[in-house]
This record gives structure tokens, sequence and C-alpha cells, in this order.
């Protein structure tokens, strides 16, 4: 019963991610389950964006559910992080498919929320976090290969929304978001015209935050979301690149050798 859910979900879920339409099933027709007793708790942070997201977008409901979600995303590649260290997951390789498959549901809603027609674009922070989200998964969670179908589609779309808002005030409005966003778009869109566009915003910003060299960025990140898994040697391409334009010409750095992660071509399997 669980494996025809589970592929009866997955395929609804390819398919809304590809055409870009509603679900055919809603979340509501699966089993409830409960968060593990062990996720964290809301940090300060988080707490601070639910209350950001909501006085700037007038979306207290959708707010609530998209700061839910990144939480669940965090918590849920904390669990992954675990395996390189050898640590026992919290919860087992089922439970791990069922969460990832209710958050890609509720990623996937949020990004075809109907956002209704306001004075400003404030509100298209949830489809950028959406289809970031989306990215995240297919890359960190699912065990799909880079250069993924769906990793371009998703950096695209990601791109599509960035160029119809005002970057620099939703960077102001939304700093550690909007860089998380837009290090997936560089990541998603490894090997494509992307890559280098979503290179030159990473940069920009970093310029703008302060951040002087790459290594920094996790740090930058942590207390938001930060995963190892972002600097596995098949990113390496994307982060010489942001190195070269954050920090020079001739201080192009590798960040995955810096930081002395494991030399596997792909991130630890939990959900194979």
């Amino acid at each position: 019963m669980f494996l025809n859910l589970r592929y009866t979900d997955r395929t609804d879920a390819v398919g809304s991610i590809a055409m870009n339409t509603k679900p055919r099933f809603e979340l509501s027709a699966l089993p409830a389950i409960q968060n593990p007793a062990d996720w964290e708790p809301y940090s300060h942070l988080a707490l601070r964006y639910s209350t950001k997201l909501c006085n700037l977008t007038g979306l207290p409901d959708l707010s609530q559910e998209t700061v839910e979600v990144y939480w669940g995303l965090r918590n849920l590649t904390a669990t992954k992080d675990l395996i390189p260290a050898s640590q026992l997951p919290a919860i087992t390789r089922v439970e791990f498919h069922s969460y990832t498959g209710r958050l890609v549901g509720r990623l996937i809603n949020i990004v075809q929320h109907e956002i209704p027609d306001l004075p400003n674009q404030n509100a298209l922070i949830f489809r950028l976090f959406g289809n970031a989200g989306l990215a995240h998964v297919v890359m960190f969670l699912r065990d799909n290969p880079v250069g993924h179908p769906f990793s371009e589609l998703l950096s695209t779309r990601i791109r599509a929304s960035l160029e119809m808002i005002d970057i620099p005030t939703f960077q102001l409005r939304y700093p550690e978001m909007m860089l998380w966003i837009l290090i997936m778009g560089g990541l998603g869109g490894i090997g494509t015209d992307n890559q280098w566009w979503f290179t030159k915003l990473v940069a920009e910003m970093c310029h703008t935050t302060g951040i002087a060299r790459t290594t920094e960025i996790p740090f930058f990140l942590t207390e938001f979301f930060w995963t190892d898994l972002y600097l596995y040697p098949t990113y390496t391409e994307f982060w010489n690149d942001v190195t070269e334009k954050v920090e020079g010409g001739n201080a192009v750095a590798r960040v995955v050798d810096e930081l002395d992660l494991a030399s596997s071509e792909s991130p630890p399997s939990l959900a194979g």
C-alpha cells in the first residue's frame, strides 16, 4: 500500500513540476504523519522570517506555510547530513521518503498559489522560495544526477521570477533567503547559461552584504539554510566562478578543497 501511494505521489509531483500544473491528488489524501520529536524548534531567524513575510506580503497563511516548509527542508537535510559523519539518522528510509514527498507537494502548492493583485511585487518571494526548494529536493534529497532536466527547468523558472522583480529591494528585505535562492538557481543551472547569470548575481550580493570570500558564504547562511552537500565536487565549477568574481581573477580558491569535503561525485544517499 505504501509503495503504491509513494509511486502515485511521486509520479503526480513529477507531472506537476514538469507541466507547472496543480497536482491531481491532494496531500490530505495521504496518511498523516508527525514530525520527528528531535527536529529542532524554530530558530529566532525563522521566527523573524515568519513575521517579516506576513508583514511585507499581507498573506499570513501563505507566510506560515512557507516557513513551515522551509523548516521541514532544513531539518530533513540535516538528517541526511548525518550520513557522512557515520551517525544514525533520526528517521528510517521509508520515513525519509514520506517527509520528502509531502514537502514536495507543499512546495508545488506554494509555487502555484494564486497571488492576489497587489500594488507591489513582495508576494513573488513565495514563488521564488518554492522553486528554489524544489531545486534543493531534486538535487540533494532525491539523489538525481547533476544536470537533471528538472534542475535546469527550476533554475530557469527562478531566473524568470527574478527578472520580474527589483532584486536589490528583495535582497535588502530577505538577505539570507535571497542568497540561498540565487545559489539554488546557480547550482541547478550548472553547464548552462543560467550558471553564469546566477554567478554574477551571487557575487554582487556577496559584495553588497560584505562577504569578502566565497568560503564565508556557509557562515552567512548557517542559521538560515546551509549544507555541505552544496559544495560537492560536481558543483566546483560554479563555486570557482563565484570565487573569481568575489575575490578577483587571481584568487580562484577551490571551496570544496578548503572545506576538506569527501571526493565523492554525488551526495550520500538516504533516499535511494
